[in-house]
């Protein structure tokens, strides 16, 4: 450890004498983060140290003073958990490889139970070997830090980006990055390990100096911007920079960003046709209505080399610009998947058709009538390069829906075309609540006749409360086998007075729809003014749901909230299914232990997700892949999503777990593969001559492993190799 801690040193100051000393805090001098990052801060020599002594000691203490805001790095020792009281050792060193993670995530639990006071988390990056991310914690904030605490966040948080380059996938949000931003900063300066880049542009405003940083990532891949942007000037100005000198960004999502100088577009724009790895590109269309003239907006987007664009348009797009974009995206033979997100369309979105390299296109059900609707139809028939279209439908179309469907069969299309339907804000307008009703009657008449509808959002706010309607959607729900995502909100303030129809009603014949259906993977409910009996059978929906895999609870009530964090963590510690749960717009103290209770097993199963995606795309069966295995296996839900982020078929995928776990079937592989033995289990004889483990035939040794898995042997804290004691072995079998 003491080498890596010089080898941090030497990269901050250029000096690797009393490196070790100073950042472990165990000579005189105890690090400090100082307000000052960058600039030399020696501190007071040693009187009696010879010359070079105190220069050695003065460039050792320059690296320390690479910290900043006034936090002393020695507060990180005896640091614990908040809930266990684990000790943490913060000095780890890091030894990820390209196929092996880091042995940090032996301890992501009290890592994790440490960093949730900043409402922090590190999890294994999934699909991609040996990497872990840095993000917000998902869900409900139940844990209020004090100040120290969140300076030791923080103190750690730097001493992970600048040590450890398993770190490599960075979501900035949250009140650690607006306490402490000049440290984020100062350890992301020229990062050679940071990989992917998520900001939130609504906790970055107190920093906008990030912008310049964010530049200096020479091998960042990914950037995104998400929010609204308080530094927008600053960080436009960045972007070209950040395209020149980072060669590998193969994805760049700046939607959210508006464009308000033209100088600066032009350079951006420039910037882009020059990259050369660049692949997706999710943009606003004020970028392109800053360049001098429509016809250079369609010279820039017939020439730009990303194969997925998302144009993000404004109320009101230039109409000039938006064709000449569309002719020029038509020319362009780059571009594979087009998604039109938001915003006014018009009929010159036809022109995307012309491209003959176009693959995936995504479209609002609203830009057409249904004489357009079959044009595009009846043309994209005949596109063979286009393999799939989405189509999202709202509410407020449910009538038009069945128009479109009818133009899909004319047309004689063959290969998947996927409707999503979701709720429309547009329909919260309505004055008259009949009207409401009378729309999703008629979608929920429509939509087993269109197809495999795999997206449902419904926002019971006006029209939901009616019985019969309450039936259908739970007849829907019970009855439909494709639905794959499904999201549903009963507001009840401003009609339960007037319907006189009780919320715990609703809640419950969509609990019992739940337990009926057996094709949703994803699920979100919004209750609200419920009992905690109904609370309770909406948490029991998700233990007999055999493939929910994730789960959003929103609510603003405490009891509610307590019925359902506590019903959940009551339940989870055995569960292997879920990898994502939040809870929204509820934050209360007393839930604290329940809820990290919670994100840690959901962490725990993403980390084994995680690991079976990385020996389906290749890496080695070791014991913490082969356990990933172990614990996927019986969850066909969970095998999906391993093929999803291997980016292979769900048959595949499920090929090669198979695989895996037939390569440590024997008791001599398994038993070498948890490190008991190095290379086959041998007993010693007995007196009384009695079978032992080692005597074991295949069959006997498959009924052990009925009740033994590698999970049940533990590895010993400090030691390379697994330890296990078998009753079996002293007893006989």
């Amino acid at each position: 450890m003491g080498q890596h801690l010089v080898d941090l040193v030497a990269l901050e100051s250029g000096d690797t004498s009393e490196a070790g000393a100073c950042l472990s805090g165990s000579g005189r001098t105890k690090p400090r983060l100082n307000a000052t990052c960058g600039r030399a801060n020696p501190g007071k020599a040693d009187e009696k140290a010879p010359k070079s002594g105190r220069k050695r000691k003065a460039e050792a203490l320059q690296g320390c003073a690479a910290f900043s805001a006034g936090i002393d790095l020695a507060n990180l020792d005896g640091a614990r958990g908040s809930f266990t009281g684990a000790s943490i050792d913060y000095r780890i060193a890091c030894t990820a490889t390209h196929d092996n993670t880091c042995q940090i995530v032996r301890h992501l639990p009290v890592w994790n139970e440490f960093l949730c006071k900043a409402h922090l988390e590190l999890q294994e990056t999934p699909g991609v070997h040996g990497q872990l991310s840095l993000s917000a914690c998902q869900g409900v904030r139940t844990y209020r830090a004090s100040r120290d605490e969140f300076e030791q966040a923080a103190a750690l948080v730097y001493w992970l980006l600048k040590t450890h380059r398993c770190v490599a996938v960075l979501d900035i949000q949250g009140s650690t990055w607006n306490a402490h931003p000049a440290i984020v900063a100062n350890a992301l300066r020229d990062s050679p390990f940071v990989k992917s880049l998520t900001v939130s542009t609504f906790s970055l405003h107190t920093h906008s100096g990030l912008s310049e940083v964010i530049s200096t990532l020479t091998q960042l891949r990914e950037f995104e911007c998400t929010g609204e942007v308080r530094f927008q000037v600053q960080l436009a100005a960045s972007l070209p920079l950040l395209l020149q000198r980072a060669k590998l960004l193969a994805s760049l999502r700046i939607s959210s960003l508006r464009w308000k100088n033209r100088q600066t577009a032009r350079d951006f724009f420039e910037a882009l046709t020059a990259a050369p790895a660049l692949n997706e590109l999710s943009i606003h269309d004020s970028a392109l209505a800053k360049l001098l003239c429509p016809k250079m907006a369609m010279h820039v987007m017939s020439t730009i080399a990303p194969s997925v664009l998302t144009l993000q348009l404004s109320s009101r797009p230039s109409q000039d610009c938006l064709y000449m974009c569309l002719l020029g995206l038509s020319q362009n033979q780059s571009i594979s998947e087009w998604d039109f997100a938001d915003g006014y369309h018009n009929k010159c979105a036809l022109a995307l058709l012309r491209n003959e390299t176009l693959e995936d296109i995504t479209l609002p059900l609203h830009i057409w009538d249904d004489e357009m609707w079959a044009l595009f139809f009846a043309a994209l028939a005949q596109k063979p390069a286009l393999r799939r279209v989405t189509i999202e439908v709202f509410f407020i179309e449910a009538g038009f829906m069945r128009e479109v469907c009818d133009a899909i069969k004319a047309s004689k299309i063959s290969g998947p075309l996927s409707s999503k339907a979701a709720g429309s804000s547009e329909l919260y307008a309505e004055p008259d609540l009949e009207v409401g009703r009378g729309r999703l009657s008629r979608l929920l008449q429509v939509l087993p006749s269109c197809g495999p509808v795999t997206y449902l959002d419904v926002p019971a706010d006006l029209y939901c409360l009616e019985p019969t309607l309450m039936s259908a959607l739970g007849d829907y729900i019970a009855s439909t086998t494709t639905l794959r995502t499904f999201r549903v909100s009963a507001q009840f303030d401003r009609v339960m007075a007037e319907l006189n129809t009780p919320p715990d009603w609703f809640w419950t014949i969509i609990a019992q729809a739940l337990m009926e259906n057996k094709s949703i993977r994803d699920l979100g409910l919004q209750p609200e003014r419920i009992s905690k009996e109904v609370a309770n059978d909406l948490v029991n929906t998700v233990w007999a749901s055999p493939n929910v895999c994730k789960v959003r609870f929103s609510t603003r009530e405490k009891s509610v909230a307590r019925a359902i964090v506590r019903g959940l963590s009551s339940g989870i510690a055995q569960d292997r299914r879920l990898i994502e749960v939040t809870l929204k717009d509820a934050g209360y103290q007393d839930l604290d232990r329940d809820w990290f209770a919670i994100q840690d097993v959901v962490g725990r199963n993403c980390r084994m997700v995680a690991r079976a995606a990385q020996y389906v795309t290749g890496a080695v069966c070791d014991r913490y892949r082969a356990r990933a295995l172990e614990a996927i296996s019986g969850h066909p839900v969970l095998v999906e999503e391993v093929a999803a982020l291997a980016s292979v078929s769900v048959q595949e995928a499920a090929a090669r777990v198979q695989q895996g776990l037939r390569s440590f079937e024997s008791m001599h592989d398994f038993m070498r593969l948890a490190g008991v033995v190095e290379e086959r289990v041998v007993c010693h004889p007995r007196e009384d001559g009695r079978t032992q483990i080692d005597g074991l035939n295949e069959y006997s040794w498959a009924g052990v492993r009925r009740y033994l898995k590698l999970e049940d042997i533990r590895e010993r804290r400090g030691c390379r190799r697994a330890k296990c004691s078998l009753a079996a072995a002293d007893s006989g079998v």
